[in-house]
């Protein structure tokens, strides 16, 4: 007995499925739209460059800071070195350094969307009373 999916003849060919159209489709990608705090400059972000694919491992600070205080002083050497910095001798210079390099680097990738900077009608109004009373 032929399957249901093959042709009258039984030759074991699948029937060929109705195309859909383009109105019922819809685009699957990997990013996280619901979730996204930032709006993205560079092509790369639009892209999906998060900041944490090179030399950082995560955007977050209490995290970079955990993962360096993990580090004995040959890794803390590797890493500064892999960053781009001139390893030291003192070790919690280099953390600093370090980590002012990590805030440079995640502040690239940390625009705010223009939405979160605009006021709502009430605190504009409340705003602009309290510059009258100021300027008097």
């Amino acid at each position: 007995m032929a399957n249901e999916n093959t042709s009258k003849r039984g030759r074991g060919r699948p029937r060929k499925e109705a195309k859909a159209s383009l109105s019922k489709m819809t685009q699957i990608h990997g990013r996280d739209e619901e979730g996204k705090k930032y709006k993205a400059v560079t092509m790369a972000q639009i892209w999906g460059d998060g900041g944490t694919g090179g030399k950082y491992k995560t955007l977050d600070e209490g995290e970079y800071k955990d993962y360096l205080s993990g580090l004995n002083r040959a890794d803390l050497y590797k890493h500064a070195t892999k960053i781009g910095l001139v390893p030291i001798d003192n070790t919690n210079l280099l953390k600093r350094r370090l980590i002012a390099e990590h805030k440079r680097h995640a502040s690239q990738y940390k625009h705010p969307l223009d939405d979160a900077n605009q006021l709502s009608p009430e605190e504009l109004a409340k705003m602009e009373e309290r510059v009258k009373q100021i300027l008097g």
